[in-house]
């Protein structure tokens, strides 16, 4: 019986993750939320992995970093957790003749980023992406491979491993607080 007790404020894909994390460590951990992870901002948001205009720019690349760390060791290892997390070809386009320089993320090689001046849709099919339509005013783009989570099902599943771990996780009611 662990002898350290941890409290995860939070049901979403943060807490959740966090809460797994801490058991993996041999802690008890208590998830307390005020709804369940199914009624959390996480079911229902997008799961593309893009740090996007956050800051400080050198921290958020060590956490992207980490974050992406994690999503592909998820994908790899796991059969009930890596079966919601897809390795697809991502984009951003710009108007511009020549693309801006790449934040600080891009630089991680795993993500084989690349700043493309020209036709976007050219870019995109040498990577193997099939695409519908560009509209013509988009002349340059960044291109990475990236990760998509079906984050629904990604969160029934992370929160399934909670409690078939072993440890104590519990969902606990809070007046007020975050979901």
């Amino acid at each position: 019986m662990p002898s350290t007790r941890a409290l995860v404020v939070g049901s979403g894909i943060a807490g959740l993750t966090t809460a797994r994390a801490l058991q993996r460590r041999g802690l008890d951990v208590v998830v307390a939320a005020r709804e369940w992870s199914a009624r959390t901002t996480s079911a229902g948001a997008g799961g593309l992995w893009m740090p996007f205009h956050a800051e400080p720019a050198d921290a958020v690349a060590r956490w992207a970093s980490v974050t992406l760390s994690c999503l592909l060791e998820e994908q790899r290892s796991s059969a009930a957790l890596g079966a919601f997390i897809e390795s697809l070809p991502a984009t951003e386009l710009f108007r511009a003749e020549a693309p801006p320089p790449p934040p600080p993320w891009a630089s991680d090689p795993r993500l084989v980023f690349e700043a493309c001046s020209g036709d976007p849709a050219a870019a995109l099919a040498r990577r193997g992406a099939t695409l519908v339509r560009i509209p013509s005013e988009y002349r340059s783009s960044w291109l990475w491979n990236s990760l998509v989570v079906d984050s629904p099902r990604y969160l029934d599943a992370l929160q399934a491993s909670l409690f078939d771990s072993g440890a104590t996780a519990r969902i606990e009611a809070l007046e007020g607080g975050p979901a």
